[in-house]
């Protein structure tokens, strides 16, 4: 009964992210050209930068990576912005640029492209004179990664981006109007990340501070050994997500079920709040707080401490309650 709130969270693979969230397809490229760019003298030497610009960072997801930034991203990045050193430049330059990188996808690899490209404008934008900035990714026919990266002011992005949008963020605001693939908002710092569409696997892994609003769906990961800020879910979950796995401080809410899926496992710290039904809640809990509006099946499995809430009905017996105190309709039913 209890075997999957026991389960460490599972290495997730490309196969089995597309078996679960299947409909989620990079959107088509548009009729945005680089043609339709005018090319003046700040967009001559950005594009002589973008040569000369080399990084070993690769936009396959890697799932070893969690806890801890790459070096080589941090390298490829530094590299980004030496690159575009002693170039002037404005937000418009930095948008119609975005345009023109459709004229690179054909001489690069994607692995390659990918975040090459996500590196290259998040040193522009970072390092721009101006505050906000807009970045097209419709008309791309190769995905862009690690966009808003290290980012402080603040970006729309038309269209839809891939793996660590706004990882490390730290000020501003970064949006997209278009779906993200996984990792958004990892090791997120501060400022506000809002995704307009769906993100497919995990969001806000060991995020810090700041607030991510996601108006779609979700799978997967959501907070994952996250210490402070605020995950806000409108969406859908996927069937079997984590919801603050390991959490150790912040918020996290969702206004939907959580169907076959876990809340607060091995959570310390922080609080949940769950306006639908979930069927685990609590299991290996050592602190922290979970508010569940609806049912849940299976509550406070081996629980050390902390407090469950909840509204609905139809949990099972609470024998195995180690610790804590659990709260059904207000009313105290396990103190241990």
């Amino acid at each position: 009964m209890f075997a999957l709130a026991q389960q460490n969270v599972r290495v997730i693979t490309n196969t089995t992210i597309s078996r679960n969230f299947g409909r989620y397809k990079q959107e088509r490229p548009q009729s945005v050209r680089s043609a339709d760019v005018k090319e003046n003298e700040a967009l001559k030497q950005l594009k002589q930068a973008w040569k000369n610009f080399s990084t070993d960072v690769h936009g396959e997801y890697n799932p070893t990576y969690i806890k801890y930034p790459i070096q080589e991203l941090e390298e490829g990045y530094s590299n980004a912005l030496k690159a575009i050193k002693n170039i002037n430049y404005s937000a418009e330059d930095v948008e119609k640029f975005s345009i023109m990188l459709a004229e690179f996808q054909e001489d690069q690899e994607e692995e390659n492209f990918s975040g090459k490209a996500g590196l290259f404008l998040s040193a522009l934008i970072n390092s721009g004179k101006d505050e906000n900035y807009v970045v097209h990714t419709k008309h791309l026919a190769l995905p862009v990664d690690y966009l808003a990266y290290r980012n402080t002011k603040n970006v729309r992005v038309i269209g839809d981006v891939r793996h660590n949008f706004a990882e490390l963020m730290s000020n501003g605001s970064g949006s997209v109007n278009g779906n993200a693939l996984s990792s958004c908002g990892l090791h997120l710092i501060g400022g506000l990340v809002l995704i307009n569409g769906d993100v497919r696997a995990n969001l806000g892994d060991c995020m810090k501070g700041g607030r991510i609003i996601v108006n779609g769906n979700t799978s997967f990961r959501i907070g994952y050994h996250m210490e402070g800020g605020g995950i806000i879910l409108r969406g859908n979950t996927y069937p079997e997500s984590y919801v603050g796995h390991e959490m150790k401080g912040g918020w996290i809410l969702i206004y939907s079920n959580v169907l076959r899926g876990t809340a607060g496992a091995s959570m310390s710290g922080g609080f949940i709040k769950i306006h639908g039904n979930l069927e685990y809640a609590g299991a290996h809990m050592k602190g922290g707080k979970i508010y569940i509006v609806g049912n849940c099946e299976n509550i406070g499995y081996q629980m050390q401490g902390g407090e469950i809430h909840i509204q609905g009905d139809g949990f099972t017996s609470l024998d195995s309650v180690f610790g804590g105190k659990i709260y059904h309709r207000g009313k105290l039913i396990c103190s241990r």
